[in-house]
């Protein structure tokens, strides 16, 4: 039913406008529109876009800083102490490799 009443306002609407149209068949403009517009996107459109390489942020660890943080952290000294105590004693002695969250996703990845 709606169908048949979409077809006759898209019928006279070029004539006496949109919102006559709708009002002379009893159809609400929004959804009247919204229906249209539902109907044109189910038409074929062109292929999306393939996605990109996402060049790495510049502050990307390289491979042998991670390997020398996993060295770090599976030393001797800290091998029983969470990363977050080895980031605490490191920067007590001035010394600063990464941050504690990396810390964290290092070993992870490891």
């Amino acid at each position: 039913m709606t169908a048949m009443l979409d077809d006759e306002v898209r019928a006279f609407a070029p004539k006496i406008g949109v919102e006559a149209a709708c009002r002379a068949f009893w159809v609400k403009v929004r959804s009247w529109r919204y229906r249209r517009q539902r109907d044109e996107d189910r038409l074929p459109r062109r292929a999306p876009l393939q996605p990109t390489q996402r060049a790495p942020h510049p502050a990307t660890l390289t491979a042998v800083e991670k390997d020398e943080i996993v060295e770090m952290l599976c030393s001797e000294r800290f091998c029983d102490l969470a990363p977050a105590q080895v980031y605490a004693t490191l920067l007590d002695e001035g010394a600063y490799l990464c941050s504690e969250r990396q810390m964290y996703r290092v070993l992870g990845a490891w």
